[in-house]
C-alpha cells in the first residue's frame, strides 16, 4: 500500500510493486504477480491474496490509492471470507 516502503525504509522498488499490481495474463486481467483483483462493485477492485488449509482460511485485500486493507482469519475453510471482506470494506465510503 505504500509503494514498497515502510516507515521511510524502502523494502521493494516502486517498479516491482507496479509489476506485482499489473495484469500479467492477456486473457485474465485479474492476475498480477502473486496478487489478483477481487471486484467489490462495478467501480471498486481490490488487490490481494488468500490461502487455505484444512480448518483455516486467510484473505488479505487492499486498495492502493485508498491505502486501506483488510485481513481476515477464519478457523473454517469455507468460501465466506470474500463476502465478509467485501462487506467490511464497503462499511466505509472511499470513492
Amino acid at each position: 500500500m505504500n509503494e514498497g516502503a515502510l516507515n521511510g525504509n524502502r523494502i521493494l522498488q516502486k517498479e516491482t510493486i507496479r509489476k506485482m499490481l499489473s495484469p500479467q495474463l492477456s486473457k485474465e486481467g485479474a492476475q498480477g504477480l502473486c496478487f489478483y483483483t477481487e471486484t467489490v462493485n462495478d467501480s471498486l477492485k481490490l488487490w490481494g491474496h488468500n490461502g487455505i488449509d484444512p480448518g483455516i482460511r486467510t484473505t488479505m485485500y487492499f486498495h492502493p490509492e485508498h491505502k486501506v486493507g483488510i485481513i481476515t482469519f477464519q478457523n473454517s475453510a469455507t468460501d465466506g471470507a470474500i463476502s465478509i471482506l467485501k462487506k467490511l470494506y464497503l462499511l466505509h465510503q472511499y470513492e
